[in-house]
């Protein structure tokens, strides 16, 4: 007949200790998860199976002697294992409170996911933008041509100043020689160049 074991179900447990005890721990065992699950047995069978008997205790007749000496054979729990359950109550709370952290950091962390999701459902579609980007290197080169264009306007603005400026130099450097010359005399009329 074969018999098919089963493996129990297991969970992942993690605590906090003193460095010296896990020092300790390290050095007796071949894995801390060894360490574990042999402490947490013994306090579950020091929880469970651990009987006292005084010598003033009355036995009744009808038990057998094996079950009048059994509660002699099993030692009373020892100051030890009340301060291992201290210290196992104490990294319970502390699991407990790194738990409650964690709990707060996830909350955190999907609001923020939730905040990207929503940040991402406003932006714009990859095609449109690609499009609005097109669009916008085309007013861009277009602007450029027009900047081109004003600069070139105004410098022909201060070219055709400089020409009438020019002009008028002209004119008034031609005024002012009729001006110098005798007022009486008058170019014959044949003469008109």
């Amino acid at each position: 007949m074969s018999y098919m074991t089963f493996q129990e179900e297991k969970i992942r447990v993690n605590a906090r200790v003193p460095k010296n005890l896990y020092d300790w721990v390290c050095s007796e065992y071949d894995n801390v998860s060894q360490a574990i699950n042999e402490g947490l047995e013994n306090l579950r069978k020091s929880k469970t199976s651990v009987v006292s008997y005084s010598q003033e205790d009355d036995i009744p007749s009808s038990h057998t002697i094996a079950e009048s000496v059994i509660p002699t054979i099993i030692p009373k729990p020892q100051i030890v294992i009340h301060d291992d359950i201290q210290t196992l109550k104490t990294i319970t709370e502390e699991q407990k409170t790194r738990i409650e952290d964690y709990k707060i950091q996830i909350k955190t962390l999907f609001d923020e996911i939730e905040r990207l999701r929503v940040s991402l459902n406003k932006s714009p579609n990859p095609s449109e933008l690609a499009q609005l980007q097109g669009k916008y290197e085309e007013l861009e080169k277009h602007n450029l041509t027009l900047r081109e264009e004003l600069e070139k306007a105004h410098q022909e603005k201060d070219d055709i100043k400089n020409l009438y400026d020019n002009y008028m130099r002209q004119m008034q450097t031609l005024i002012q020689q009729k001006a110098i010359e005798a007022p009486g005399e008058n170019k014959k009329w044949w003469k008109f160049w």
